[in-house]
């Protein structure tokens, strides 16, 4: 009687995690993308580590009528929001050597926020982290029932786990 329960709490606590387990690993094989699609989109890197943020600002004022932000990002590329001499503002990267505009700024395109959302929360903010917090709790249990099933088919745990 007691080996049906462990058996029938089993199956049926993994029946239920494996859908939130099927969500985590198909949101985090897409999310996985992420990097590779900014590698793809960003100019080369510049060694900042050889240039004054002065010679910077310098050559920026050479090519530009107004430097309103300069900002680095975590991957390491200088980016600045500037008024050109035809009066229009343009935001993007920039070399910081030479003051030339490399390219726009990239944004997170709204198919990886989607499936963050998704992947964190079903798309439920903190009830939706609730829900993958509990299934966590199920795995737990899932972990502890086969270590029963395990134990009481092999006799003792030691007979399942020969050294």
């Amino acid at each position: 009687m007691i080996t049906s329960i462990y058996r029938y709490s089993h199956l049926v606590l993994a029946a239920i995690s494996s859908l939130f387990l099927v969500v985590a690993a198909i949101t985090g094989l897409v999310l996985s993308t992420e990097p590779i699609f900014y590698d793809f989109k960003q100019p080369d890197k510049i060694d900042l580590s050889e240039l004054s943020l002065g010679q910077t600002i310098h050559k920026l004022q050479q090519e530009y009528d107004e430097l309103i932000t300069l900002s680095t990002t975590s991957q390491g590329l200088v980016l600045a929001d500037v008024v050109t001499k035809e009066g229009t503002s343009v935001t993007g990267y920039i070399n910081p050597k030479t003051g030339m505009f490399l390219g726009d700024e990239i944004t997170r395109p709204s198919i990886y926020n989607w499936f963050t959302n998704l992947h964190r929360s079903l798309f439920l903010k903190s009830i939706g982290r609730g829900f993958i917090g509990v299934s966590t709790f199920l795995l737990i249990l899932i972990i502890v029932s086969g270590i029963f099933l395990l134990a009481q088919r092999q006799g003792d745990l030691a007979n399942g786990f020969p050294l």
